[in-house]
């Protein structure tokens, strides 16, 4: 989902405009993660879901006011990197503090 999302030109242009305002060296893919990574910080509260849905990433872009879990704010932000040629050098990282080991958290990281 995040490949096919990353493929939009709008969300290439979305994310080009945000990275242009905080001046990222087009070849530094860290530099972007960093900048997107404040951008999600700054524009996107973090919501818990009662249950569990997967929110593509174009509708965690366009309202990001309504807040999002964890997995959807991983999604759009590696479609984001996608759109701007950092999709290589992304991965999902999954994350556990449970007693059984299943995962309850991802993020994404960027290889350096």
């Amino acid at each position: 989902m995040a490949i096919e999302s990353g493929r939009k030109p709008a969300l290439r242009i979305f994310t080009s405009e945000i990275l242009a305002r905080h001046a990222v060296p087009e070849r530094n893919n860290v530099a972007k993660a960093e900048a997107l990574r404040r951008w999600f910080r700054k524009n996107v509260p973090y919501q818990m879901e009662a249950g569990e849905q997967i929110v593509k990433p174009e509708l965690t872009l366009s309202r990001p006011e309504l807040g999002y879990d964890c997995d959807d704010q991983s999604l759009a932000l590696a479609a984001m990197l996608v759109s701007v040629g950092a999709g290589a050098d992304t991965r999902f990282n999954y994350w556990s503090n449970r007693p059984n080991g299943n995962p309850n958290h991802v993020s994404v990281g960027v290889k350096t």
